[in-house]
């Protein structure tokens, strides 16, 4: 348990930032003494641009409302936590720390070296077995958050995770409930859905935000993000669905249908991960529904959810066991205070011990933090060894110097003799640095021979997931059978000039060029699985490398790929940028290859005839290892 006069919680959301400020009352409870909340935009959920835009929202924020507090307590955006539940068998407790590490190793997805992870025991099943709750994220991820606060003089006490300062905050407020409830936290990027039965608590993330909402409509109706997203929260609302009249506007009209077909695919993941709670925890249906975060605003969505699941939705309120000062704005406090779940769930770290108290501070600020506090400690400490060892060099300096130095002129001498070799040795020392920097280049030349095929093979991949999963969404909410299919039309690699002015014989053909796939075609089998587009692709640039045209040393950064898909508008108005957008997801997480904060959709046809066959749109492929030609 932390203590402080005053304290910061700050939720770093993917397009919001929250900040609130507290203080324990003199009865041991919470009181809310200011809050402030900075829209990011859809940059915020870019790692690239995050931290520079946490920064400066941080800075304007405590500029309009002086903040006195020095510690801080910060909650990680969802879409960067990696979160699972697993299951312990029953074992003592001297060898549960083993098998959670083992866990570890095999549930994350990242090597535990590359990430800052955590645990927390949260009950045991009828058959003995201890659940698990395992939360990880990217350490350079975690550093930043750590950089975004730390430069502004506070200092980072914890690192919370969204479900488990939820879990904390839901509790303090309703206590325990023997039936089955469930809080759903409907964010910019993702959506956290947690279930509280007797004492027991279960969650999961799901991929669904509100920012689908706003892309979908930017898409359509032809507006930039912001743009977008200020209409939506000004004019927009989810459709009631069923025959009603619809408003006169028609880009309210377009919001509102696109909000409902979100939400009901959303929906379509609760479902599924309800049924999943039941099965593996053999927990109950959710009999009420608790609505918070950013994405529940929009006017008719505890409607929405009343109509899907049949039970009693309400908004949650966090502040209910809060007392607030009399200087905060009660007016504003209203608009936002279910979105404020995560703050007080902070907050509750610096009152008292919590049912959920996860911490993904990395081990070196830790150490760097316990090295602080213990500081003048170690100053007094060495400011008495130095006098001591003063006063003992006084003593015995007249009796040692001149022995001593007649030693270290012998010394001298015979370091003389041997710096005519030592300088030899430095020269060969340098001669094979010089040729280990070659060795490295030329092995990375051998890597590179494999890398078209690897992107090709991948993209392939990437095709047939994205059809498999658009056409299981599509068949579900149209009840019929619904078929997608997709395609590469051309790969195009953005390539510089070549040094001999040749045109590339492949440049006719809309493909990759000789130059740039000369070393991943060169003694490699085209994969047979491989559509006939790749095939001729990697063939072809077999045949034009053997003619050993030289080529600069440029390297190729980028790739355009445009894709072509079967026209799906009929189907659903917003068929295609599904289709368009799930790709896109699937090539940035292949992280191995590409970067996926400059990997993205970088244009999409105007198809005004709904009943074409087929509509095209291209994405931008930033290679995370640049190929050089």
């Amino acid at each position: 348990m932390l203590s402080a006069k005053t304290f910061l919680s700050l939720d770093y959301g993917a397009g919001t930032l929250k900040l609130a400020e507290f203080e324990v009352t003199e009865s041991g409870g919470l009181r809310l003494k200011q809050f402030g909340f900075r829209p990011l935009g859809l940059l915020g959920a870019q790692d690239s641009a995050r931290e520079g835009l946490l920064k400066k929202a941080f800075g304007e924020l405590v500029a309009e409302r002086p903040v006195a507090a020095k510690l801080a307590n910060v909650c990680a955006p969802g879409y960067q936590v990696f979160n699972k539940f697993i299951k312990l068998p029953p074992v003592d407790s001297s060898k549960a720390a083993q098998i959670i590490q083992y866990e570890a190793q095999q549930n994350i997805p990242f090597p535990l070296n590359e990430v800052v992870w955590d645990y927390q025991k949260i009950g045991t099943a009828a058959d003995g077995s201890v659940e698990v709750l395992l939360v990880a994220i990217k350490s350079d991820l975690v550093e930043s958050l750590f950089r975004s606060t730390s430069d502004s003089g506070r200092n980072l006490q914890v690192v919370d995770v969204s479900v488990a300062a939820l879990s904390n905050a839901y509790r303090y407020t309703y206590g325990q409930s023997d039936e089955c409830v469930m809080l759903l936290d409907i964010g910019a990027k993702t959506s956290n859905v947690l279930f509280f039965e007797k004492g027991r608590f279960f969650c999961r993330s799901l991929n669904v935000g509100a920012n689908a909402i706003t892309q979908e409509f930017g898409a359509e109706a032809k507006m930039p993000f912001a743009q977008a997203e200020q209409f939506k929260i000004n004019e927009g609302f989810v459709s009631l669905g069923g025959a009603y009249e619809e408003p006169d506007n028609p880009k309210q009209a377009q919001v509102s249908k696109i909000a409902r077909n979100v939400l009901t695919r959303l929906h379509i993941q609760i479902n599924q991960t309800i049924q999943f709670y039941q099965k593996q925890s053999a927990g109950s249906a959710p009999s009420k529904i608790y609505l918070c975060g950013g994405g529940v605003t929009l006017p008719y969505t505890a409607e929405f959810f009343t109509e899907k699941f049949g039970v009693q939705v309400e908004y949650f309120n966090p502040l209910k066991n809060v007392e607030i000062a009399p200087e905060v704005n009660l007016e504003e406090l209203q608009k936002v205070g279910h979105c404020m779940g995560e703050l007080v769930g902070l907050a509750l770290r610096n009152l008292a011990e919590c049912p959920v108290e996860l911490n993904l501070v990395p081990l070196r600020v830790r150490e760097s933090q316990k090295l602080e506090q213990k500081k003048p400690f170690f100053i007094a400490s060495v400011a008495a060894l130095v006098i001591g060892l003063f006063a003992l060099g006084w003593y015995y300096g007249n009796k040692t110097v001149k022995p001593t130095r007649a030693e270290l002129e012998q010394v001298e001498q015979k370091m003389a003799v041997l710096r005519g070799p030592s300088s030899q040795v430095s020269a060969e020392k340098e001669q094979i640095n010089k040729a280990l920097t070659s060795l490295n280049e030329m092995s990375g030349w051998v890597n590179e021979r494999f890398l078209w095929f690897d992107i090709l093979n991948n993209l392939h991949e990437a095709m047939i997931e994205t059809e498999k999963e658009v056409s299981a969404n599509l068949t579900a909410d149209m009840g019929r059978e619904v078929k997608a299919g997709l395609w590469i039309d051309q790969f195009l690699p953005e390539l510089p000039d070549m040094e001999t002015g040749l045109e590339d014989p492949l440049s006719n053909e809309g493909g990759a060029s000789s130059a740039s796939l000369m070393r991943a075609s060169r003694g490699r089998r085209v994969d047979p699985r491989m559509s006939g587009r790749y095939a001729r692709l990697i063939a072809s640039a077999a045949e034009v490398a053997t003619d050993n045209t030289p080529v600069n040393t440029n390297e190729i950064r980028e790739i355009k790929v445009i894709c072509k898909g079967v026209n799906l508008k009929q189907q659903r108005i917003t068929a295609n940028d599904e289709l368009a957008f799930k790709f896109e997801e699937k090539v940035k997480g292949m992280t191995n290859l590409f970067d996926p904060a400059e990997t993205s959709l970088s244009a999409q046809s105007e198809m005004t005839n709904a009943y074409a066959n087929t509509f095209s749109f291209t994405v931008k492929l930033k290679l995370k290892t640049p190929v050089k030609i």
